[in-house]
């Protein structure tokens, strides 16, 4: 399964007026995740989505790496997605959410916080 989405990338003069604090959250978790071997984190409850990029929608997933952060969401909050989560890439929903976040099974080192994803 490829992951099918349209992808926006923040430019790097808008990241110098990012709210910082979602910087340091995101940078502290890169810090816990590598001594647990995890290279991405799929983040899917609206709270923990909230905490990491500032984006305060209502559908969508966040994903973590040492790389890049990805947030992606439907069409209806990529607007909003623009304005809140900045510093960070942007993808549209495609299909359902696990087909836009791709095949897990892929992925080396992939975490899920499982709790909120519905398959």
């Amino acid at each position: 399964m490829q992951a099918q989405y349209e992808e926006t990338e923040v430019s790097s003069f808008c990241s110098l007026f990012m709210d910082t604090r979602f910087q340091h959250r995101r940078s502290a978790l890169y810090n816990i995740l590598g001594p647990l071997r995890i290279d991405t984190l799929v983040v899917t409850g609206t709270a923990n989505w909230f905490y990491l990029t500032g984006f305060t929608g209502e559908s969508g997933a966040c994903i973590v790496s040492k790389k890049a952060t990805t947030l992606i969401t439907d069409g209806r909050f990529m607007v909003q997605a623009q304005t809140e989560a900045r510093g960070i890439r942007l993808r549209q929903q495609k299909g359902t959410l696990l087909e836009s976040i791709g095949d897990p099974t892929l992925t080396i080192g992939l975490a899920l916080v499982a709790t909120h994803i519905k398959f």
